[in-house]
């Protein structure tokens, strides 16, 4: 996420009391779910500013561990938990030091790859691989080959001037036809989701139909994924360059020489007709490219803007549980995903589970501000309302 505000650019049963409201909760209790299974491993390959004030040849058999969330059948919202998850902010914490199995979720991701990935309560791990200096084969290697059938996310914010990757369409696509060559070549299992830009709006879709035509241009094929993951924030497109006074938000995507896009407003931050647009654009946008038939994962989205700007507990929490109905209920066969119930979204992730909220300059400066909505407190580790609210979700 594109983090920053005030210098701000962007990113057995019990009884529970939320938002003046009591509602029931089932504690989650019980094992780790396993399974065990055989599959052949692929032989490698060498792969040849602020705004106004108030993002490893010989094939060998080996067991795959597939850790499966922990859920509690007593919850009819069990069905849909695998869809669930959440954004860690690794600088205020690891997944570990929080109670996550509170949270009923079903994967995470704290944008880095790992060899050995915590899975605490089986919750799914999703790798990333960041495009900005992205690593040699050989060194990502051996987290490849140690987490078999895994997701691999390709790029953070690619799109993202400054705070996030910040490369152009050209060098995205580059790094991308070797990261995908890599990890494909020592897991044939793995699964590739190419994307991950601020969110989807014409001046972004934009730029990565830049992607895929340089992609078919350099490589004379079609661009290859198993997915496409975004991030869905509502945030002000306006270049630095030319109005550098008024561009907080997302500024405009990386390579493009457009001096703005969508003029959103600091109100329009948890707006759900924009929400919905953007993430029906970006169907659509994979549709006529050829890609309907695969999952869309918003791997991060939330209320960015603090309380100082009207965006308090209950305006926070009424944003997430309309998304969240959305998210689970939003279907058109002629773009969703059919073998997913004709689903425009498989998989979402909410920001964050441990930022902290917004604290204004002097204080910090940048990025280290906070945004708000986080499901547990970075300095006293207790779930927040916001995370009783995600834990204690409708299951529509």
């Amino acid at each position: 996420m594109s983090r920053q505000l005030a210098t701000f650019q962007h990113s057995h049963n019990g009884w529970a009391v939320l938002v003046g409201v009591v509602v029931m909760a089932t504690v989650v209790a019980g094992g780790l779910a396993l399974a065990s299974f055989s599959v052949q491993a692929a032989a490698p390959r060498s792969p040849s500013v602020d705004p106004p004030p108030p993002s490893d040849a010989i094939a060998a058999t080996r067991v795959v561990t597939l850790y499966l969330p922990i859920i509690s059948n007593d919850w009819p919202g069990s069905r849909s938990q695998w869809r669930f998850g959440f954004d860690v902010h690794i600088g205020r914490g690891q997944v570990t030091d929080y109670e996550v199995g509170l949270l009923r979720a079903g994967w995470y991701y704290d944008v880095t790859f790992r060899l050995n990935p915590a899975r605490p309560a089986g919750l799914e791990y999703m790798q990333t691989v960041r495009v900005a200096y992205p690593p040699q084969c050989e060194d990502l290697a051996p987290y490849v080959q140690n987490n078999p059938g895994s997701w691999w996310f390709i790029g953070n914010e690619p799109d993202r001037p400054t705070y996030q990757d910040a490369v152009p369409p050209d060098q995205y696509a580059r790094s991308y036809y070797e990261l995908y060559r890599c990890i494909k070549s020592y897991d044939s299992s793995a699964k590739v989701a190419a994307g991950g830009i601020v969110q989807p709006t014409p001046l972004r879709l934009k730029y990565l139909s830049m992607i895929l035509e340089f992609y078919r241009s350099r490589y004379g094929t079609k661009l290859p994924t198993d997915g496409w993951n975004i991030h869905n924030m509502i945030l002000r497109e306006r270049s630095c360059k030319y109005y550098p006074n008024d561009c907080w938000g997302a500024e405009v995507p990386t390579g493009l020489p457009d001096k703005q896009g969508m003029l959103y407003t600091i109100q329009d931050n948890d707006n759900m007709t924009y929400f919905k647009k953007q993430i029906e654009d970006m169907r659509r946008w994979m549709k006529q490219n050829g890609y309907q038939n695969m999952p869309l994962i918003v791997s991060e989205y939330g209320v960015n803007m603090p309380s100082m700007y009207g965006f308090d507990e209950q305006r926070v929490i009424r944003y997430m549980y309309n998304t969240f109905q959305y998210l689970l209920n939003a279907r058109d066969c002629s773009l969703g995903y059919v073998q997913d119930g004709c689903r425009l979204v498989q998989r979402w992730a909410w920001y964050s589970l441990n930022d902290q909220m917004y604290v204004p300059p002097p204080a910090c400066t940048g990025n280290d501000c906070g945004f708000n909505g986080n499901l547990f407190d970075p300095r006293t580790r207790k779930i927040t309302a916001f995370g009783l609210a995600y834990r204690n979700r409708p299951y529509y």
